[in-house]
């Protein structure tokens, strides 16, 4: 398939796989020399999110388009959340990635499927803070206050994020649709054209 004929979807999905292969093998570099892995935790976290890249562009290379989506974005995001279970602390980096797999849903997929992914994620992310306000102290917190609240916020967060991004991508498959069946409707008036056009030709040639 000619580059100019790809849908934006996939033109964004690979844009994306280059940018998190960059990312993550940047991160890798950097927690090596400062680390040497010290943490098993972010071993296992950056190795999940490069398997989950990798693999990934092989689904979509094999023409598997929404699997690929739905198996790096669940991938990643369960790798979210588990650091954010397994860290002494609550950090806001899982949480950051996990919205930016919901702009992804957003974009790359059509329709209402997104809206099935977001409840899934905000379910998922409902279960972590849940998890975490359960068990305040085991990541420095005196209670569970300031692990609601966070929970809430970046609910809020992702909601709007998650939401606007569908919204602009509806919008913006409705327009392409409208632009595609008047570009239909050119094609055939030309054709039309050029029939009536040549059977003017032949007439004018028994003449």
């Amino acid at each position: 398939m000619n580059k100019t004929d790809k849908p934006i979807e996939e033109f964004f999905l690979e844009s994306l796989l280059k940018i998190c292969l960059i990312s993550i093998v940047i991160v890798m570099v950097v927690d090596y020399y400062f680390t040497r892995f010290a943490l098993i935790q972010s071993l296992v976290v950056n190795s999940t999110v490069l398997f989950a890249i990798v693999s990934t562009f092989f689904l979509y290379k094999r023409g598997y388009f929404i699997a690929a989506v739905l198996w790096i974005g669940f991938l990643i995001m369960a790798a979210m959340f588990y650091q954010s279970i397994a860290a002494d602390s609550i950090t806001t980096s899982s949480m950051a990635v996990v919205m930016v797999i919901g702009f992804g849903f957003s974009v790359l997929l059509k329709g209402r499927f997104p809206i099935l992914l977001h409840g899934i994620t905000l379910a998922g992310m409902a279960s972590v803070f849940g998890w975490l306000a359960l068990h305040p102290k085991e990541y420095n917190k005196p209670d569970s206050s300031d692990i609601i609240v966070a929970g809430i916020t970046y609910g809020v967060l992702y909601t709007t994020i998650a939401y606007s991004a569908w919204q602009l991508k509806r919008r913006y498959d409705e327009a392409f649709m409208r632009l595609d069946n008047k570009n239909r409707e050119l094609v055939e008036k030309s054709h039309e054209i050029e029939a009536q056009n040549e059977e003017l030709m032949q007439s004018q040639e028994n003449l």
